[in-house]
């Protein structure tokens, strides 16, 4: 069930941070248990004086946005490394009952605040496209909703901890704690009390960049559409007017890109107001840093222009220079579009440990092995409906197909050996009497005058 529910959550969570970046706000304060962010040196001066561009320079400015992120990420062609994870996710109340029933203790909130700190490693090829993941559990707890956020004990409530393999044509995940169990997919007896990895659908890991599947290539996204060069590129479109009159006259109406000069640097920010159906309106801020390779530091979605009234979602992120290429050291993204309840609320706080770039990756990291399943463990394919097992050298081989009726082995050959046994039985006889009748026929001709009278 708490499986179920853990999936649950993460659509949940997922409908309402994704694709929300981060915000700078004066004064925030940082959630209760989370990691405090260290300090940046990309972070905006509180000083900058931001002037606004006219509106010829808009479109040069967001190319050259465009041409310094992508040719940053297109440099990247392996990527190896570990960040620790603190996460805070709110649980509504009818999700809270659906887990746990009359197991929630009686002091507790009726909604709950799952918090879980976590220690995550991966391995990217960016050709072909292939991310191996794993996920330790270091904390984790519920806490209340209310102004105490007091701990909650739930028995048997504990997250589960993955390793899972993405490529073009496989998603195979595995939950290393998990005891041997045995399947009702399969009745074959090496399919018994064994471990077991599952293969789903490539489609089926996609778009959940807030579970397990985290994807350090998103932290290159203010959305999860796209990529952020392909977002300006996108903007330089409605303003030139590929993408008809209207978008190109909202565009006009409301994007606006300022600029600030701080230590010789120019900042970049740019605005942009979305109305939504039923007139409401947000207003989307982007800053843009020199000391990032001007990737974006800073993106809020806020009820007032330029950041400021209440931030209903944001996202930071600071850069490191590695090797050339500019990685993503932080990620804070955070989305509470009630105030002032817990209602609807996500944090997520990043922080790169280790990091590798452009390094070979051995093949073997991405194969069922490198899950951390051993010879004779299985994988239940729901692709191909069959079990198949991790061989001496790593490879997998089927086993059985699903619900697929067990013979023994040798069972058909034992069924041949007596059929064959029949049927020589059958042909013995068919020859003996074969036999017999003609010995009968020849005997009479060698005797014609047996039963003759003598003259």
């Amino acid at each position: 069930m708490f499986k179920a529910v853990i999936a649950s959550a993460v659509v949940f969570i997922l409908s309402l941070a994704l694709g929300i970046g981060a915000a700078y706000a004066q004064g925030r304060q940082p959630a209760a248990g989370a990691t405090v962010k260290p300090n940046a040196v990309e972070d905006p001066p509180k000083d900058l004086v931001w002037k606004e561009v006219p509106e010829g320079e808009i479109t040069r400015i967001l190319q050259v946005l465009a041409s310094f992120t992508k040719s940053n990420f297109e440099r990247i062609s392996t990527w190896t490394g570990s960040y620790s994870v603190h996460s805070e996710e709110y649980w509504s109340e009818n999700l809270v009952k659906e887990a746990f029933g009359a197991r929630l203790p009686k002091n507790s909130t009726r909604s709950l605040i799952a918090e879980r700190d976590s220690a995550y490693e991966f391995a990217i090829q960016m050709n072909p496209d292939s991310c191996f993941r794993s996920w330790n559990t270091e904390r984790f707890r519920f806490l209340t909703t209310d102004a105490r956020r007091e701990p909650v004990v739930v028995p048997d409530s504990q997250p589960e901890d993955r390793t899972s393999i993405v490529t073009n044509d496989n998603y195979i995940y595995f939950t290393p704690k998990d005891p041997p169990a045995s399947y009702g997919v399969s009745d074959h007896p090496e399919a018994q009390n064994k471990r077991a990895a599952r293969r789903a659908p490539v489609k089926d890991a996609m778009n959940k960049p807030l579970s397990d599947l985290m994807d350090p290539r998103l932290f290159y996204q203010c959305t999860k559409l796209c990529k952020t060069w392909e977002e300006l590129n996108i903007d330089i479109e409605w303003i030139n007017g590929k993408l008809g009159e209207e978008n190109q006259r909202l565009a006009k109406e409301g994007l606006r890109v300022d600029t600030a000069m701080h230590g010789g640097k120019t900042w970049y920010r740019i605005r942009m107001p979305i109305r939504f159906p039923g007139g409401e309106v947000k207003f989307v801020t982007s800053v843009w840093s020199p000391a990032a390779g001007y990737n974006p530091v800073l993106l809020t979605w806020s009820s007032k222009p330029a950041g400021a009234g209440w931030i209903s979602s944001l996202t930071e992120w600071e850069w490191r220079l590695i090797d050339g290429m500019y990685i993503p050291s932080y990620v804070h993204q955070s989305n509470k579009p009630k105030e002032p309840s817990n209602e609807g609320l996500y944090v997520r706080q990043v922080s790169l440990k280790d990091c590798s770039l452009n390094k070979p990756i051995p093949p073997s990291k991405f194969t069922a092995t490198a899950l951390g399943l051993r010879p004779g463990e299985l994988i239940l394919d729901e692709v191909d409906q069959a079990v198949m097992v991790v061989g001496t050298d790593g490879g997998v081989k089927r086993l059985a197909g699903f619900h697929e009726p067990y013979s023994p082995p040798g069972a058909y050959w034992m069924m041949g050996r007596k059929g064959w046994f029949l049927v020589g039985n059958g042909l013995l006889a068919a020859a003996l009497l074969a036999v017999w009748v003609l010995w009968r026929r020849g005997g009479s001709r060698r005797h014609p005058a047996v039963g003759r009278e003598t003259p």
